[in-house]
């Protein structure tokens, strides 16, 4: 430490001399502290960040249940609700179809149905799962929807767009509410039709079903076959001529109008293989189930003409497929899922 005398009197004051580190000159200790400090502060930040997790929260979009974007919460403008029901009628439309996807609304499992909202995309992603007793698979169908136009969509899941989307909708497993459609004026007993073209796959073995449901609903269901001509009958028509072909149609209608009706259906069931049927074979069959010969020999005549008016029937309800059950006059279904249907439109007989 020096002393030097100032200007002002002989005051002495001390001097802070700062000696060069090393023999040659360089940094003096104050700069190499502050250097060192520096170096030790980067450090500890870059171990910080290797060793703890940094947090980035939104928090615009905190209380946003669709997400946020540009600090503005995204809503839709259709509900969940309205998708739902949006999705129900896009699945009953395949109904519809001339091909193995009009089983779909029958299969579809309601109960899975889920709506889930993309609001980058601006559309909502509706599931639903099902199962097909024939192949013994369980399936899946999914739809993209537009958010602001619900007629827009995209199937998914190895199923094709339906050519026309109709106001019918799914409404319980296997069972479609008929758009435009109204419940039978007489509530009671339950009215169910079934729509069967007797040629067609599966037509004569639903019978089984049919009579199932009239034992467990007994008087409270109103079960009755109603015929139709599909071109599974056209097929033997051209065989076997226009008469021989509703030979079949024409001795289950009025075998079904017969007590005995359980035992023709059961003796028919267990010979056929699925082609044509002659009208001898057929009269046989009646006799041998005890079946009243001249209550068939009077319907069997007038027949031809109660065919007319079922074929009117199932062009007003546009069924194309076979075989079909209407419940209520308003609900169509499957014959597995008939009971379904009688539940879902008569809660009370279940």
């Amino acid at each position: 430490m020096a002393s030097k005398k100032s200007g002002i009197g002989n005051i002495k004051e001390k001097s802070i001399i700062i000696k060069p580190i090393g023999s040659r000159g360089g940094l003096d200790g104050i700069h190499l502290a502050l250097i060192v400090l520096v170096i030790i502060l980067v450090l500890l930040v870059v171990s910080i960040s290797y060793t703890k997790e940094i947090i980035i929260r939104n928090e615009s979009a905190a209380n946003c249940t669709y997400g946020a974007a540009n600090g503005t919460c995204m809503i839709p403008k259709s509900t969940a609700a309205g998708i739902s029901s949006a999705f129900s009628r896009i699945i009953a439309s395949y109904a519809n179809s001339n091909s193995s996807l009009s089983l779909i609304p029958y299969l579809a499992n309601t109960s899975t149905a889920s709506e889930q909202y993309l609001p980058y995309s601006k559309a909502w992603l509706s599931r639903i799962s099902g199962y097909n007793p024939a192949t013994n698979q369980s399936f899946y169908f999914a739809a993209m929807i537009n958010d602001t136009n619900n007629s827009k969509f995209i199937p998914f899941v190895e199923v094709t767009k339906p050519t026309n989307l109709t106001k019918n909708s799914v409404v319980s497993t296997g069972v479609v509410k008929l758009a435009g459609k109204y419940a039978c004026t007489i509530q009671k007993p339950t009215q169910v039709l079934w729509f069967i073209d007797p040629y067609s796959p599966g037509a004569i073995s639903s019978l089984s079903n049919a009579i199932a449901i009239e034992k467990r609903f007994n008087s409270s269901v109103n079960l009755t076959l109603k015929m139709l001509y599909t071109q599974a009958s056209v097929k033997v028509a051209n065989a076997y001529g226009l008469a021989e072909a509703q030979a079949l149609s024409g001795y289950l209608f009025c075998a079904s109008l017969q007590p005995n009706f359980s035992r023709f259906s059961e003796d028919l069931n267990s010979l056929y293989t699925g082609s044509y049927v002659s009208s001898q074979t057929l009269g046989i069959i009646s006799n041998q189930t005890g079946l009243n010969y001249t209550a068939m020999s009077s319907c069997l005549n007038s027949y031809p003409q109660v065919f007319e008016r079922q074929n009117l029937l199932s062009n007003y309800y546009n069924i194309t497929t076979s075989p079909i059950v209407v419940t209520n006059c308003d609900y169509m279904s499957l014959p597995q899922t008939a009971e379904e249907a009688v539940c879902y439109s008569n809660s009370s007989l279940c």
